[in-house]
């Protein structure tokens, strides 16, 4: 196993409560999971959490209209077999090769807030 790796993804809202936060660098790994940072965003806040310039591009977190709890999540994907149908019975990290970028809406004017991503690299 790699490296484990935290990923802020965590801004201030415009006064419209948008954000658009991308990483600062590529990551190439497994997605372990996501830590949800309310701070002061509106509730209501829509949150998506997106894989950009990447081959394998790919939405991998998608809250809308958010309470005003702190969350963690753990997305997983089906595995497949040697026929490439997926199984029913077994789960797997999700592979990122690429930026994270974490778009938010209706987060209140000047609402602070974000994602924190935990990656295994």
């Amino acid at each position: 196993m790699g490296t484990f790796t935290v990923i802020p993804l965590v801004g201030t809202c415009s006064t419209g409560g948008a954000l658009v936060v991308t990483s600062t660098r590529s990551v190439n790994g497994l997605l372990y999971g996501i830590h949800e940072d309310k701070g002061t965003l509106a509730s209501g806040v829509d949150m998506t959490l997106a894989v950009i310039q990447s081959e394998m591009p790919k939405t991998l977190l998608t809250l809308t209209n958010a309470d005003t709890d702190n969350n963690a999540f753990y997305p997983r994907a089906s595995s497949c077999g040697a026929t490439g149908s997926a199984t029913t019975d077994s789960l797997i990290m999700v592979p990122i090769v690429g930026t994270l970028q974490l778009t938010i809406a209706e987060g209140g004017s000047a609402g602070i807030g974000g994602l924190y991503v935990y990656v295994v690299e």
